[in-house]
C-alpha cells in the first residue's frame, strides 16, 4: 500500500553527471509516472531538515543540467504532496550517509520506511544502491494492488501508513446496518489509528472521520444504533461526523488528506484514496479468502474528493458529529 522511502541526500549530487541523469530520470519515472499515482511517499527525515541537505547537495552540482533535473525532482515531489515529515530521532544531526542511514532506522521505530536509497554499497538495512534503481525492490513498492488478509491485525499496516499524515478521512462501506458488522469493525479501526496522539499531525490540532452509510442498506432505527455505536467507542482528539449520502452505492473507500489555509477557510486537500474488495471478518478462516485493495494517490484522490462533494450528504437530521 503507501510505502515510506528515505534517500540520503548525497544520492541527488550521485556519480558522474551521466550516471545522475539516469538516477534523477528513472527515480522520476518510479515516483511520478504518467499514467497515474505512486504509492510512495519520501520521508523529509529530522523534521525538514533532510530538504534542507538536499538543497545543498544539489547546489554543489557544478553542471548546470544536472543540476537542474536534480531540483526539478524536488520540486516536484513537494508540489505532488509526495514528502512527509518525519520527526527527529538522533541526537546529532547527519553529516554523512552511514548517519543519514541511522537516522532512518532509528525513526523506522515508529513507523517502518521500507527502503532507504543510498551511494554506500553495503548497509545493515533493506537499502538500494541509485545504480539499481531499476531492480523489482522499487518495481514491488510502486505496485498499487496488494492483497490482504480479511483480518483486523492485517489490515492495520496499511491503513495506518495511510493515516499517519492525514488529518482528516472519509469511510464509505455499503453494508453498515447498524448492528456491530463486519464493516463498522473496519470503521472502528480507521478511528482509532487516525486519532492516535503520537502521529503526525502537520497543521490541525483535532481530526475529522466522516462515516458515509449507504442508504440502501439501513433499516428503521439503524441510523440511531450506528450514532450510539460510534459514541460508545474511545478515542480523542478526533470528530466523527455521520451521515447517509444521497444516492446507493456498493464500493467500500476510504479517502484521506491533510487541512490547507485559503485565506480565512480551512479547506480539504485529498492526498490518499484506498478502494477494498472487502474488510476483515470475523470468522476463524476468513484470513484464506483473496482480497484486493488498490491505491490511488494524490490525482485520483482529488477527483474522487470533488465527486463526493458534489454529491452531498442527505437532509438533516441524518447527519451527526460526535466529538470527544
Amino acid at each position: 500500500m503507501l510505502a515510506e522511502i528515505a534517500i540520503t541526500p548525497k544520492c541527488f549530487n550521485y556519480g558522474t553527471q551521466e550516471q545522475n541523469l539516469e538516477w534523477v530520470s528513472e527515480l522520476e519515472r518510479a515516483l511520478l509516472p504518467r499514467n497515474g499515482d505512486a504509492p510512495v511517499v519520501v520521508c523529509d527525515l529530522r523534521n525538514g531538515g533532510w530538504c534542507q541537505e538536499v538543497s545543498k547537495s544539489i547546489a554543489m552540482i557544478a553542471n548546470t543540467s544536472q543540476r537542474g533535473r536534480a531540483q526539478s525532482l524536488l520540486t516536484k515531489l513537494h508540489n505532488d504532496l509526495m514528502i512527509v515529515l518525519r520527526d527527529s530521532f538522533l541526537e546529532d544531526c547527519p553529516c554523512d550517509e552511514s548517519m543519514w542511514i541511522a537516522e532512518a532506522v532509528a525513526s523506522s521505530s515508529i513507523l517502518p520506511i521500507e527502503l532507504v536509497f543510498t551511494t554506500l554499497r553495503e548497509s545493515a538495512i533493506s537499502c538500494l544502491h541509485p545504480a539499481n534503481i531499476g531492480s523489482e525492490e522499487i518495481d514491488r513498492l510502486v505496485d498499487s494492488k496488494r492483497n490482504i488478509a480479511r483480518d483486523l491485525p492485517s489490515q492495520v499496516t496499511p491503513l495506518r501508513n495511510l493515516l499517519w499524515h492525514s488529518e482528516w478521512a472519509i469511510a464509505r462501506f455499503p453494508q453498515i446496518r447498524g448492528g456491530d458488522d463486519d464493516e463498522i469493525q473496519t470503521v472502528k479501526q480507521i478511528a482509532d489509528l487516525l486519532g492516535r496522539p503520537e502521529r503526525n499531525r502537520p497543521s490541525a490540532a483535532r481530526c475529522e472521520l466522516e462515516v458515509q452509510l449507504n442508504p440502501e442498506a439501513l433499516k428503521k432505527n439503524s441510523f440511531d444504533s450506528v450514532v450510539q455505536l460510534i459514541h460508545e467507542w474511545s478515542f480523542h482528539g478526533l470528530t466523527v461526523k455521520v451521515n447517509v449520502a444521497k444516492e446507493k452505492f456498493s464500493n467500500r473507500e476510504l479517502l484521506a488528506g491533510d487541512f490547507s489555509e485559503s485565506g480565512s477557510k480551512c479547506l480539504k486537500r485529498a492526498r490518499w484514496f484506498l478502494t477494498m474488495q472487502h474488510v476483515a471478518l470475523k470468522r476463524s478462516d476468513s484470513s484464506k479468502e483473496n482480497n484486493t485493495w488498490s491505491f490511488f494517490g494524490r490525482k485520483r484522490a482529488h477527483e474522487r474528493l470533488g465527486e463526493l462533494s458534489k454529491q452531498g450528504a442527505a437532509d438533516l437530521p441524518r447527519s451527526v458529529r460526535i466529538s470527544k
